[in-house]
């Protein structure tokens, strides 16, 4: 399918119910790079995928930054209608332009993860956060075949220092690289 962006054409493809995920493809790919796992996310998922300016079926557009291609995608999942609470992973580039997107656009998606966990474990201490991590480490198919290695998982992280998991979580959310490169 296609919408227009600022009346620039996008493609994209989107299939499934459930919460939002937006996958963003490679520098060396493009949208149909996601068809063999599109499918088993959309199970759980509404995924969507799209083509970056100048691929597929996409326009081409004079951006010159991955911060000009992240106001772009910002664009598109406004165009979208996407909610704030969109997961978005991006690959080979597409994983610099969803930090991009994090970096000027992550206040509008609603609470970080990362906030979230940080106020949950302040609030109740480690265990309040050890289902979310077994869940951000192990898709559920394999937590329900291996309950063994999600036990362990559980049994290595239980210990940590609340408060520190906290301001990890915190630092994390506040991250920007953008002085250093």
């Amino acid at each position: 399918a296609n919408l227009s962006v600022n009346g620039s054409k996008v493609e994209f493809q989107q299939s499934g119910k459930g919460p939002d995920l937006l996958l963003l493809h490679s520098l060396l790919t493009e949208l149909t790079v996601f068809d063999r796992i599109a499918p088993v996310l959309s199970a759980n998922r509404r995924v969507t995928c799209v083509n970056l300016p100048g691929f597929g079926a996409s326009a081409a557009l004079a951006l010159g930054s991955v911060a000009e291609y992240a106001d772009h995608v910002a664009k598109t999942m406004d165009a979208l209608a996407l909610p704030a609470d969109t997961a978005v992973f991006g690959n080979g580039f597409g994983a610099f332009v969803a930090l991009e997107l994090a970096i000027r656009h992550g206040r509008r998606f609603g609470q970080v993860a990362v906030r979230g966990m940080a106020e949950k474990v302040r609030a109740g201490g480690m265990p309040a956060v050890l289902d979310t991590a077994i869940g951000r480490m192990f898709p559920p198919a394999f937590a329900a075949a291996h309950p063994e290695v999600v036990a362990a998982r559980k049994a290595a992280l239980s210990p940590a220092d609340p408060e520190c998991f906290a301001r990890a979580c915190l630092a994390l959310a506040a991250l920007d690289l953008r002085p250093g490169l």
